[in-house]
Parts: structure tokens; sequence; C-alpha cells
């Protein structure tokens, strides 16, 4: 019993991480708009090449990860 976050990490693998990153969100989804989220997907956006326009330097756009959140029927999220 009690087993810490780093162990359970080494014995599921990546798998905990993103099952606790979704865990938060849905969290943070609750407690910023007042909904509960009925799914939530997460994709990571990849990284690209870009040309600096005034060096013409090549660069990289560092990606990251989007979430996708699905709602129930008749719930709206207020974007600003």
């Amino acid at each position: 019993m009690g087993a810490s976050i780093r162990q359970l990490q080494q014995e599921l693998g990546e798998r905990t991480e993103e099952f606790l990153a979704l865990r938060q969100i849905i969290e943070a989804v609750r407690e910023l708009y007042k909904v509960t989220p009925r799914m939530v997907r997460v994709v990571t956006i990849p990284a690209k090449l870009k040309r600096n326009a005034r060096t013409g330097k090549p660069g990289v756009k560092h990606g990251g990860k989007k979430a996708y959140v699905f709602l129930k029927k008749g719930d709206t999220i207020a974007i600003r």
C-alpha cells in the first residue's frame, strides 16, 4: 500500500504518465469551467522546421500537446 508515483511509473511504464495527465486535464476543466468532460483525448503535436524570415536560417518550431475535450450534450464552455 502507498506506492509512490515513481514506483507505479516503473511498473506500468509510460501509460501511467498519460493517465495522470488525463486526470489533471479533467480536474482542471471541472474546476475552471464547472462542467464534467465526457471524454478527453490528448494528441502530440510534432515539431516543425521553419525558416527565419530575417536571416534565412532554419530553426525549429517546438511541438507540444493538445487536449480535445468532449462534453455532454447541452454543456458548453464560454470562450472569451
